[in-house]
């Protein structure tokens, strides 16, 4: 089994409109098989690939933080 972390950004407006940011962390192979799930959520323009397993949950935290 292979996993990725996806956490997401974009709020309830974004969610209605299927137009989320997508932060995405783990294993090239992994976030490969997982990309079309992923960019039916923001579109491939809103997936950001932050590198390693966990790497996604650091970057939305990083996010949060900015935005706070």
């Amino acid at each position: 089994a292979a996993l990725v972390d996806a956490p997401l950004s974009g709020g309830p407006g974004g969610a209605e409109r299927i137009d989320l940011y997508v932060f995405v962390g783990g294993d090239a192979d992994a976030i490969a098989a997982a990309r079309p799930y992923l960019e039916t959520i923001g579109g491939a323009a809103k997936l950001t690939v932050c590198g390693p397993s966990g790497a996604g949950q650091v970057v939305k935290g990083v996010n949060q933080l900015m935005m706070g």
